[in-house]
């Protein structure tokens, strides 16, 4: 049985070759974007996880930033089809990106994709990021303490 994945993405792309190309970039990312994201298992309805014209700083405001834990990991900037210049084709673009996620899912077992064993492993990493810190710079607890109730 097929990846239910790889199916919406698949999808996707028959929706792309049907779709009108004089779309807008708000409309691109409603109907292309955020769907691919969500195939991924983005909470794309989550404005905490999904965030609309989020502000980069020096950057402007990208289209969307995807966070975990209300912090920014990915900004997103959505073009209108045909804005994009380039010797590939965007059909030949969403065929590569199938492949690729064709070989992701193969390599990567279903409960890996889940965005709360994601969260998990990152707030670990973050934990013990901190403590060789704290530990590097000899903080003691009470100093530790101090630190951590600065910056939450």
């Amino acid at each position: 049985m097929p990846d239910p994945r790889l199916t919406a993405i698949e999808n996707l792309i028959q929706d792309y070759r049907a779709a009108d190309k004089d779309m807008t970039e708000a409309n691109v990312e409603a109907a292309f974007v955020a769907r691919l994201f969500a195939v991924l298992g983005w909470a794309i309805d989550d404005p905490t996880v999904w965030n609309r014209q989020v502000f980069v700083r020096g950057g402007g405001f990208a289209d969307v930033g995807l966070q975990i834990q209300h912090k920014p990991v990915l900004f997103l900037e959505a073009k209108r089809f045909g804005k994009l210049k380039g010797s590939a084709s965007a059909a030949a673009n969403l065929a590569r990106v199938t492949q690729l996620m064709a070989d992701f899912c193969a390599q990567c077992p279903p409960q890996a994709l889940h965005l709360s064993e994601l969260e998990r492993t990152l707030r670990e990493t973050d934990a013990e990021i901190d403590r060789r810190v704290y530990d590097l710079y000899g903080l003691i607890e009470e100093e530790r303490r101090v630190v951590e109730e600065s910056v939450t």
